[in-house]
């Protein structure tokens, strides 16, 4: 499951590499891509599919990885949360592309904004935060949804063969007293992710 805990722990592991996230800035921070390699891509299976994502069922799901997000661009996560919540965060990092995901046959990949790595209890873990497209539908109810604008991943990378993880398909993002980044799912369970495995290309 996609714990609370877990995330926050990650999130904080995350700050302590460049400025805290909590750090105030005095004005919102936008931020810029730098052009590194490829990193590499991931594959597996989305069960029991997500509405939120455009397929109804299980499905297949892939990710490409070009670079993990930089200090700044944590530390300007941090600021942009602190100064204006997410609208705040979702002008920020607009432009930012650190990678792609593609679930099902939708027939475009979803930008990832925020990808990094870090270790728990000895596990390799990789957290990526998408932008989620808002559904037509989503706009006219003026849903409870919209106030979950981005898609979460974590995936095991421990190990030589197939993995597993997790993705929450509607999450908002909060700060704690602390300053430290809380993700929260729209719904109370998240999608498992089946047979993660890395690819060539």
């Amino acid at each position: 499951m996609l714990r609370t805990a877990t995330l926050r722990h990650l999130l904080l592991t995350a700050a302590l590499l460049g400025a805290p996230l909590g750090a105030a800035l005095g004005a919102e921070t936008a931020v810029a891509t730098p052009a590194l390699g490829p990193i590499g891509s991931l594959a597996g299976t989305l069960a029991h599919g997500s509405r939120l994502l455009g397929v109804g069922s299980t499905a297949p799901f892939r990710i490409w990885l070009d670079r993990f997000s930089t200090e700044d661009e944590v530390a300007a996560l941090g600021a942009a949360l602190a100064k204006g919540g997410q609208p705040a965060v979702e002008r920020a990092f607009n432009d930012v592309q650190v990678g792609r995901l593609l679930v099902g046959d939708r027939g475009f990949a979803l930008p990832i904004v925020v990808a990094w790595k870090t270790a728990v209890d000895g596990a390799e873990r990789l957290v990526l935060i998408v932008d989620r497209p808002l559904a037509i539908g989503e706009l006219r109810r003026s849903a409870r949804s919209l106030d979950y604008p981005f898609t979460v991943v974590e995936l095991d990378l421990s190990g030589t063969g197939p993995t597993g993880g997790n993705l929450l398909a509607a999450a908002r993002l909060r700060q704690d007293a602390a300053g430290v980044l809380v993700i929260q799912g729209l719904n109370v369970l998240p999608n498992p992710l089946l047979g993660v495995h890395r690819l060539d290309s």
